[in-house]
């Protein structure tokens, strides 16, 4: 049950970086906010690591620091970027091969 904390904090800000995209796409600058996703969502797993250490401290692996929390918080965060990166070049590449 430890380990359930790295996918728990890469889903939770996966879907805030969507809703975060949502919100901004009719704003004239969205190419310019665009470029912070993968900051913005490092600084929310973060946040989430923080959250999850002193909240639910059972789904943390055993015997770490509040600042390896933090820190696997925003890797976490941070590689929700890149899964969604990847799901997208999948699904561009099936549809530009006719699959």
């Amino acid at each position: 049950m430890e380990i359930i904390s790295i996918p728990a904090i890469a889903g939770v800000v996966l879907c805030a970086m969507q809703v975060y995209k949502k919100l901004i796409a009719s704003w004239s600058k969205a190419d310019l906010f665009t470029r912070f996703i993968p900051a913005i969502a490092a600084v929310i797993g973060a946040i989430c690591g923080w959250v999850i250490y002193y909240a639910y401290p059972d789904i943390m692996p055993d015997g770490i620091s509040l600042y390896t929390a933090i820190i696997i918080g925003g890797f976490s965060g941070w590689s929700a970027t890149g899964i969604h990166q990847t799901v997208n070049q999948h699904v561009d590449d099936g549809e530009n091969n006719g699959s």
